[in-house]
């Protein structure tokens, strides 16, 4: 997946667009999972 070869700040900022635009609860889900990943 692209999102793995991301940079941390930008997984961070991918995350917070997600789940600005995006507030429903399976985006915000997924959102924290990308910052759970960026932090691994």
């Amino acid at each position: 997946r692209a999102y793995k070869t991301l940079r941390l700040e930008d997984q961070e900022r991918l995350a917070k667009r997600i789940a600005e635009d995006r507030p429903n609860n399976e985006d915000k889900e997924f959102a924290r999972g990308q910052s759970n990943l960026a932090k691994t």
